[in-house]
């Protein structure tokens, strides 16, 4: 991620460049994007190549898995676009005619592996070389004139991005085996050559009417762990300088070369973005680790299987992920700042960002489980998401509030989704009744039978009828029945979460005077509860043959996070970084929330914000703190 946040200074150079240059609005009406690997959002996930970025562990933080971008997350077109007010650019070959004609905000043509030249990269399979680009995009640009005269405007006050070249070297002139570049060429004479075709591509382009251009450079190939690990024996420096020099022949060229074009291109703009220049800032942009790739890398492009065929979610709002917006309700989190770290903005997750389902989902290499409510069951079966924010253990709890699914219910969709989605799809039971005994049950219910129901007498008289342990009792029995039937339905291997502790949240605490004090009766409700919890799962474990029931502990990991903040990267464990003011403590629609929402434990009166569940998701997959008596990697193995 830090690497992305050095990428973002230069994005915001770069905007209030072409800002300053051209007086104009800071909002351009469309992007137009050629290049390669860096820029490309999924072109060749159509065409047979080894170039291909569609399978986990890529897109491992976005909320749409792996896309085709080669990276964890967005690209630069990803950030230029958010900063430019303008939605993700969408890839050339995922487009329909008629949504060529009809787009007005842009498309990306660009294409991994792709070089300046045609043959670059054609030994990895089928790529678009940036003539096939600049093809594809007069070919939008006809398409686009042909309905609208205004068109040919609206491409001059657009962006075009280019940034290309890097392949050429790597994937051409650095591989004598398949090319002859550098048997045929001095270094001086390849970079010569490459800005030579780059400048007639870039012509072409503005014959087409574009006008706003940004041009990068080559970055430090040479420093690249690919080209470092690729020298016997390794170089006594970082990098590979001999690389790195060849790459400045070109730069130097391609500088004066664009300043040249700019003068005889009347009424254009040509930006220079320096990718050579990027690593000088990696030690200020807190990227700690510069020559080691974070994931795992070895022979050609093939998908590394999931851990689990599928991940199943039960609970209530810390682990929905947007069921309630489908239902009559208050308890909803589908407007912002809900989701403000959250590639899909307000999705209906009560935090700013991913919730521990989440990360676990990407721990498991599986994209998130989509909301049952929302109809997009993915055509992989990865699994669904039943939770129902307000929703509890009984069958009343919540209802409050309006609407909710409570656990019984959402055992029954998930019946309805093996009767009507699985058993179609798998042949025979025996390879059904697999899937289901590997995939992973994920809950976390019960907080609400406290907070919507046992602590609202005026609604719920639970409390006027059980005392605090009977209470625990009667939850837990029914807890024991709905589990019984979640494993008669296939579930093998089920983790359910422990109640935190109530009576820490801001919901609570707020007037409690000094600020940040809990409410130890709460407490002691929950306490209760969790005491229990461990023996009915045990319990559970004996008499359901071939099942693991996974005790997640959470309430004194929590508790630890308010007393000793600075040990888990929290500045403030008291108040809730949204503005929360209405009777159910949620967060102010359209409020901004706190400028570091990293350092607080609560995003909002009664949820945790995203740093807190990484911490909680990441230790339950493979550590040893959180869940017990094994971990969810442990789990996988099982």
């Amino acid at each position: 991620m830090s690497k992305n946040y050095s990428m973002i200074l230069l994005f915001i150079y770069i905007f209030l460049h072409l800002i300053l240059v051209n007086c104009q609005s800071p909002l351009a009406p469309a992007l137009y994007v050629f290049g390669d690997s860096i820029s490309e959002s999924g072109n060749n996930n159509f065409f047979p190549t080894d170039a291909k970025a569609n399978y986990t562990p890529y897109g491992i933080d976005t909320s749409s898995g792996a896309t085709g971008r080669f990276t964890n997350g967005k690209t630069i077109i990803d950030f230029i676009a958010q900063s430019l007010g303008l939605p993700l650019v969408p890839a050339y070959m995922s487009l329909s005619t008629s949504d060529k004609i009809n787009i007005t905000t842009g498309v990306n043509y660009a294409s991994g592996a792709s070089g300046i030249l045609p043959e670059s990269g054609t030994a990895l399979g089928k790529i678009l070389s940036l003539d096939e680009q600049i093809k594809n995009f007069k070919d939008t640009v006809l398409l686009k004139t042909l309905k609208s005269r205004a068109e040919l405007k609206n491409l001059s006050d657009s962006i075009v991005w280019v940034n290309i070249g890097s392949n050429d070297y790597i994937n051409n002139y650095l591989k004598p085996a398949n090319y002859m570049s550098s048997w045929i060429y001095t270094p001086q004479q390849f970079a010569n050559l490459l800005v030579h075709r780059l400048i007639r591509g870039l012509r072409n382009i503005y014959s087409l009417g574009a006008r706003k251009f940004v041009v990068f450079n080559i970055g430090r190939l040479g420093c690249l762990p690919a080209i470092v690990n690729s020298i016997n024996p390794k170089p006594t420096t970082p990098c590979v300088e001999d690389v790195n020099n060849l790459v400045m022949l070109y730069n130097s060229m391609l500088s004066s070369a664009i300043t040249e074009l700019e003068r005889t291109l009347s009424g254009s703009t040509f930006v220079r973005g320096d990718a050579y220049g990027l690593n000088k800032t990696s030690a200020e942009a807190g990227i700690s680790v510069a020559q080691t790739p974070c994931c795992a890398v070895g022979g050609n492009a093939r998908s590394i299987k999931a851990a689990a065929p599928a991940l199943f979610v039960f609970g209530d709002s810390l682990l929905d992920s947007g069921n309630n917006n489908f239902l009559v309700t208050l308890a909803r989190a589908d407007f912002p700042p809900y989701g403000v770290d959250f590639s899909g903005g307000a999705s209906g997750r009560f935090t700013n960002g991913k919730t521990v389902a989440d990360f676990t989902a990407q721990l498991l290499g599986l994209p998130f489980a989509p909301s049952y409510m929302s109809h997009q069951i993915l055509a992989n079966f990865t699994g669904v998401n039943y939770a129902s924010g307000a929703s509890g253990i009984l069958p009343e709890t919540g209802s409050n509030l309006g609407e909710c699914i409570s656990l019984d219910q959402q055992i029954s969709l998930f019946q309805s989704t093996i009767e009507e989605e699985l058993q179609p799809k798998f042949a025979r039971r025996e390879d059904l009744y697999q899937y289901l005994s590997k995939s992973i049950f994920m809950v976390s219910v019960g907080t609400n039978d406290y907070i919507n129901n046992y602590l609202h007498p005026l609604f719920f008289n639970t409390s006027l009828t059980y005392s605090s342990q009977a209470f625990a009792e009667r939850l837990m029995g029914r807890l024991f029945q709905l589990f019984k039937r979640l494993y008669t339905l296939g579930a093998k291997k089920i983790i359910m979460f422990e109640l935190g502790p109530i009576g820490c949240m801001p919901a609570y605490t707020h007037r409690l005077q000094p600020r940040g004090l809990c409410l130890d009766g709460y407490n002691q409700l929950v306490s209760d509860f969790n005491t229990q919890l461990p023996l009915t799962l045990n319990r559970l474990a004996n008499i359901l043959r071939d099942s693991v029931f996974i005790h997640g502990q959470t309430n004194t990991l929590v508790k630890n996070m308010i007393v000793n903040p600075f040990k888990y990267g929290f500045v403030d464990t008291k108040n809730p970084c949204c503005i929360a003011g209405d009777a159910t403590l949620a967060c102010t629609p359209n409020l901004p929330p706190c400028l570091n929402d990293n350092q607080y434990l609560w995003w909002d009166g009664y949820h945790l914000t995203e740093a807190a569940y990484s911490i909680v998701a990441r230790d339950c997959f493979s550590g040893s703190l959180v869940c017990s008596p094994i971990n969810i990697n442990q789990l996988v193995q099982n």
